[in-house]
């Protein structure tokens, strides 16, 4: 067992973790030949099988889109239970949670903020990670936390998942925001909500290329609020899931200085562990990359063909990963709560 009620399974690793009293220990049951179902509000009940098995969904507020097995791009790995009658059904507490905005209507968030004002919002980045790590790295990762968060009842917003990657343009894929841009756009997210009714923002970051100019977006926002003589009631705060005390240990007992600072197998075995399909078994040479500064995308390219930095990646594991879901998902819960209080 992993937490409160929550199943490991020879298909994957189930979450949300941790001690939750609120996990998904019901969930969606699809046959396993069925790509796609609509979940609907009149669920009977729920019959529970001997015989589990494992899917991808997005747990939260139900909606009418359809969804595919193991591909979507938010969905966690979730101990799914066996459910009857056409086997279209979803339990119906489920369609109590909003905790999602995207899921959400606005008279439910209307109602939220009767009770608190806060929000998290992943922030990461599109960008190379290797051979072996997914371009989505940085934005999967504090998303990936973030379920674990929602599931405790916290208002989990959209992913930003386009930040500051320059130096990366010289592997394909890669995406990136000037800093001017990135700053803009966090401080529109910021003043949108804010004329709602939000009063703190919890920006849960998996990119340290974004702390800088994110932290520059905060100061713009409360330059403003001193400029116009407005008593600040917003309170902004940037957490980086990979510089967490749990997190942090956890790296040292397992790859010491093996961690390096790109492409790391930290970072790597969190998003196997939620997408233990898209794990890639690929020749690493050498095994740990050298370590060193960089400049612009060529320079990069130049001093790092294979873009990792520092990092023996090969020590990536799904184990691993559910290691650091659970320690990073215990940081963000404690310094989410430090944060309101």
């Amino acid at each position: 067992m992993t937490g409160a009620g929550v199943e490991v399974t020879e298909a994957g690793t189930a979450f949300p973790s941790l001690e939750h009293p609120r996990t998904l220990q019901k969930a969606i049951r699809f046959p396993l030949d069925q790509t796609q179902f609509d979940r609907q509000q009149n669920a009977p009940e729920l019959e529970q099988s001997t015989k589990p098995f494992t899917s991808s969904v997005v747990p939260g507020k139900a909606t009418r889109r359809p969804a595919t097995i193991n591909s979507s791009p938010c969905s966690p790995v979730v101990q799914i239970n066996r459910l009857q009658s056409n086997n279209r059904l979803i339990d119906p507490a489920l369609y109590n949670s909003t905790m999602k905005l995207q899921f959400s209507t606005w008279p439910e968030i209307e109602g939220y903020l009767e009770k608190t004002r806060g929000i998290v919002i992943p922030i990461g980045s599109t960008e190379q990670h290797g051979p072996t790590g997914l371009i989505g790295t940085d934005a999967l990762c504090p998303e990936i936390i973030a379920e674990g968060l929602h599931a405790e009842g916290i208002l989990i917003g959209p992913t930003l998942s386009i930040g500051m990657a320059q130096h990366h343009l010289g592997f394909p894929g890669s995406i990136t925001l000037r800093p001017s841009t990135l700053m803009a756009v966090v401080v529109d997210v910021v003043r949108s909500l804010a004329v709602q009714g939000f009063e703190h923002f919890y920006f849960l970051n998996g990119h340290g290329g974004n702390i800088a100019t994110v932290n520059a977006a905060f100061a713009e926002v409360y330059a403003d609020s001193s400029l116009s003589g407005n008593a600040g009631e917003l309170n902004l705060k940037l957490g980086n899931w990979f510089a967490g005390k749990r997190v942090t240990r956890l790296s040292r007992e397992l790859y010491g200085d093996a961690e390096g600072s790109h492409a790391t197998p930290s970072e790597i075995s969190l998003t196997w562990h939620a997408y233990p399909d898209q794990q890639r078994d690929v020749p690493l040479e050498p095994k740990r990359a050298p370590d060193g500064p960089i400049r612009d995308a060529a320079d990069y390219r130049k001093r790092f063909p294979d873009g990792r930095i520092g990092a023996e990646s090969g020590l990536a594991s799904r184990e691993h990963g559910r290691q650091f879901y659970e320690a990073a998902l215990a940081d963000a819960l404690e310094d989410y709560h430090n944060f309101l209080s």
